[in-house]
């Protein structure tokens, strides 16, 4: 039996924050961008990062570079429970398998796995498309970046109608 879709932005538990990433690809350039949405308990936001990946020849490339840049995004906000949600079903499962992974991205989960052990408890979770919107809106956002951009308890304004959606499917 499968487990039914959900259509929901699920909570994180109370003390746990969460974050959901997503990557934007652009055959055309062989570029891709990344954003990610940090969330307590009470789904208030904590944090918000556009992010440049680059020259980046593979979409499954961009989804994993992507999610590292989430963990690390973390350790540098001092967060130590987290839940890592993606809509990216490949990278997640790799990251949660204990093979070696010995692909192309086997490097970058590897890293990730190895961060792991700074944090209390650090999880991955995939989740549909649906629930990811405002991560993947903020790596849609078009700018000629070099470096991210952060924004701290707080999102970008073209955002906010998205975040506010999610409020409103609790």
């Amino acid at each position: 039996m499968t487990k039914p879709k959900r259509n929901v932005l699920e909570t994180p538990m109370e003390g746990q924050i969460k974050a959901n990433f997503d990557a934007t690809y652009s055959q055309q350039d062989i570029t891709a961008n990344a954003g990610i949405i940090i969330r307590n308990h009470e789904r208030s936001v904590m944090g918000t990062c556009s992010y440049p990946l680059g020259m980046t020849r593979d979409p499954t490339i961009a989804e994993v570079k992507e999610c590292l840049q989430a963990v690390i995004f973390w350790e540098e906000m001092g967060f130590q429970n987290q839940v890592v949600e993606g809509n990216a079903l490949t990278v997640i499962k790799k990251i949660k398998s204990d093979l070696m992974d010995r692909s192309v991205i086997g490097n970058i989960i590897y890293e990730i796995q190895r961060r792991n052990h700074n944090f209390i408890t650090l999880s991955f979770e995939h989740t549909p498309r649906k629930t990811n919107e405002a991560a993947h809106a903020l790596a849609s956002r078009r700018y000629n970046l070099d470096n991210p951009i952060y924004w701290v308890e707080e999102v970008p304004t073209e955002i906010e109608p998205i975040i506010v959606n999610d409020q409103r499917r609790l």
